[in-house]
């Protein structure tokens, strides 16, 4: 009996302990010290968006057509289309990565900062499909 009594005890401290353990599990969460800024984009979400904007082509060519500024001819004509279409593109570049896409347009056209007219023209492309200006000093490599 008393055989019994110590195999019953073992066994129900035994019961006891796992029952103990089951109630203190810790639960953990942990938080980001250095997350992403909302609204901020890094070069990589940019130039992903670049790619899917086919190079913002539409405002390329834009801006080529305006810079040949013949009035009233067909490059004026084009020049309407291909700013409809720019501005298709620099809403689904998103605020955040537009200048970005602007500056690696330029920088990938091989556009100069000596080429003033055309920095000018890319700066206020924004602003013509009615967004915020970008500032493209120090753009140039």
């Amino acid at each position: 009996m008393a055989r019994f009594s110590a195999v019953f005890a073992g066994a129900l401290l035994l019961v006891a302990m796992v029952a103990i353990a089951g109630a203190s599990i810790i639960t953990t969460t942990s938080i980001d010290d250095n997350p992403v800024p909302f609204g901020k984009k890094t070069g990589a979400d940019c130039g992903s968006k670049m790619v899917q904007q086919e190079m913002l082509s539409h405002c390329r060519m834009y801006l080529t057509a305006k810079g040949g500024r013949r009035q009233g001819g067909s490059t004026m004509n084009q020049a309407e289309v291909h700013m409809e279409e720019c501005c298709k593109q620099l809403e689904n570049m998103g605020e955040m990565c537009m200048c970005e896409g602007i500056k690696m347009m330029m920088n990938m056209q091989g556009w100069t900062q000596q080429q003033g007219q055309m920095m000018s023209m890319a700066e206020n492309l924004p602003t013509e499909c009615g967004y915020q200006s970008c500032q493209m000093r120090a753009v140039w490599f």
